[in-house]
This record gives C-alpha cells, structure tokens and sequence, in this order.
C-alpha cells in the first residue's frame, strides 16, 4: 500500500523514480525548541513535513536531547520523535535532513542538510563543518545561498541544491480588508531582532514624507528572546508604532497579512544578510505589497508584489513605503497570480527530486 501511494506520487511528479521508500526525518537539534511563529526555520520544516505527508509520504522531526513535549506542542499537525543523542539516529533506515548544523556520523543512507541561513559561524567551526559535510548533501534556500556555502565549505557550486522556501496555502486564501480610508497600514513582522531591520523601520518612521496617512505596526515575535524582550518594552512606549502579539500558525498569520496594505522587510544589511525571506511570499500570496532590502535573497522572492530599496537606507525605505502607497490596491485577480509562484507543493516536490538523486 506504502508503494502505490510512492507511484501515484511519481506519477504525479513526472514520474520521478522511488525516492519515498523510507521515513523522511528532519533533525532538530537546536537548543531551544522549535516554536511556531518564531521563524522561516520553524515554518519551512512544518511545511515541508505537511505537504510530504498529504502526499503520501512519512515524514517526521526528531529532537536529540530535549523534551518532546516542548516542540511537539507548538506544531499538534506532524509528527515528532526523540533521541537522546545524536549518534542514536545511526540506528535508523530514515533519509536523515539535518536542519542547518551537518553532525560527522555515518548514517544508513547518504544524510543531507539542509542550510536556511547563510554562515556565520567563528572560523574555527569551518573545518568541522566541512568534515561533517563530506558524506552528505547540502541543501540551502537561495541561489544566492548556493554561493555562500559553495564558497565556506569548498564545493562545488552545482554539487549544492537550492530548495525555495515557499507560502502555505492559507495565505493564498486569506481574504483582504478592503477600506476606502485613505489610511496606509504598514506592518513590521520579522523577528524583534536588530538583524531583521526593527530599528531602521522605525526611523523610517520619523522622516517627512510619512509624517502623516499611516498606521505602522509590528508583532512580537521572537519576544521570547533576551533581545526580543528588551525590544518589545521599546516598542510598548512608542507613540508611534502599534504592537501586534504574534501569531503562531498560517491561518492567523495569513488573516493578519490580509488586513494590512504594506509589509516592510527591512533587513539590516550590516548585521545580517537574509538566505530567502519566506515571509516576503507569504505576504504577496495573502496580497500585500511587500517593501524588501536589496540584499541577500530577498529579490529572488519575487512573486510581483515586491518592491526594493537601498539596504540600510530609513530615507530610501520612507520614500518607497510612500511610492507604494500611492499605487492602486491590489485586486483579487493579482492576488491569484502572485499566488502561483512558490507553493508548498512545488517546494515539496523540488526537495524530493533532490533526494532523489
């Protein structure tokens, strides 16, 4: 029965050969657990394990070392297993996909790893990683990751697969607002992180051309965070700025995104280059426009909604967010066709093609 489904899928998936033959488990080996709505970590694996079992497929987290309930109760729609170490998973028949830390064990079948975002790790960890990766397959979620890691492990640049991340398909239903104010409502929605440009958006704030006809907001996710934290309290005594407590699942996410005009990524290039930014295609799949930095992966999120400024710039981003507004509202029919670029089964598909070979 397990390999009539594995056909219909290939059939399905341009007949890729059988791929599916065993358990597909991402290993979770982060210290802290993994909690819903803190980031495009957390939310690319969920969805990758969703889509892989709608298809038929099992697939599964395993934690190493920590208690189960913890990740498990964030995520009630997949499934979760525990080993006490990581030497335990030499025991499994599973395709192991490390989520970005690659270990040095000797796995039943060839391992992958799968990079979401890019290095920056202290050059001494360099060598142990390019150990760890010498019998498995890297992964990341970029073209403009493939040359990060091609370059900080020494491969070739074609040896390392690119699996875009991609929105779930709750975002492509969500339902927009629709007003006839003349009110902009702009939303800051990544991690309260300097690196994802909290600090630049609210500067932008203060410059003239925004002085009036807009409602900025921003969530709190990745409050549970010592930096989060601290933000958080900042945010909570600006006049200017609406706090929003952050949703933990795609549906809430997605109506949050419908409500508003605007969603500003304005990652701070000097700390941080973004690998992708699935919360860029998540937004113009729920019909947002989606204002970005110039940097990193960001433009390769484009789905037609995306708008780019100069990196590190709060007058650029201003003006811009002000550019935008002006524009018409999207209509449903744009919202469609935004929607056909980087679904949940195109990714899954891809990543199985990669397992494949």
């Amino acid at each position: 029965m397990y390999l009539c489904k594995c056909d219909m899928i290939i059939s399905q998936a341009n007949k890729l050969r059988k791929y599916c033959e065993a358990m597909i488990s991402f290993i979770w080996t982060d210290q802290n657990p993994m909690y819903s709505g803190r980031g495009g970590t957390e939310n690319f694996t969920a969805g990758q394990i969703r889509e892989l079992t709608i298809m038929g497929i099992d697939a599964r987290v395993i934690t190493v070392g920590q208690h189960l309930e913890n990740s498990s109760s964030q995520f009630t729609d997949i499934s979760f297993w525990n080993v006490p170490t990581i030497n335990d998973l030499e025991k499994l028949d599973d395709t192991i996909i490390f989520v970005n830390v690659p270990f040095p064990i000797e796995t039943k079948n060839r391992s992958f790893c799968i990079f979401h975002c890019p290095p920056r790790l202290p050059i001494h960890l360099r060598a142990e990683y390019k150990a760890a990766m010498e019998n498995k397959t890297a992964i990341v979620a970029s073209k403009y990751m493939q040359n990060l890691w091609s370059n900080y492990l020494g491969l070739p640049k074609d040896s390392i697969h690119v699996a875009y991340p991609f929105a779930d398909p709750h975002f492509a239903k969500a339902t927009r607002t629709t007003t006839e104010t003349d009110i902009t409502t702009v939303l800051f929605a990544g991690r309260l992180v300097i690196e994802k440009g909290i600090y630049l958006y609210l500067e932008s704030m203060h410059h003239d051309v925004l002085e009036s006809g807009y409602i900025f907001s921003a969530t709190t996710a990745g409050n549970q965070t010592f930096d989060g934290k601290k933000i958080e309290e900042s945010l909570k005594n600006d006049s200017k700025i609406n706090l929003i407590n952050a949703k933990h699942n795609p549906r809430e996410m997605a109506e949050l995104l419908a409500e508003n005009r605007i969603l500003v990524m304005p990652s701070n290039s000097f700390f941080w280059h973004e690998g992708f930014g699935m919360l860029s295609v998540e937004a113009q799949h729920a019909g947002c426009e989606v204002i970005a930095s110039n940097d990193g992966g960001l433009p390769e999120t484009d789905c037609g909604g995306l708008t780019l400024f100069e990196p590190g710039n709060s007058r650029d981003l201003a003006e811009t967010i002000h550019r935008v507004a002006q524009g018409n509202q999207i209509t449903a029919e744009q919202q469609a066709a935004r929607s056909q670029f980087f679904t949940r089964n195109q990714s899954a598909k891809n990543l199985l093609k990669i397992l494949d070979q």
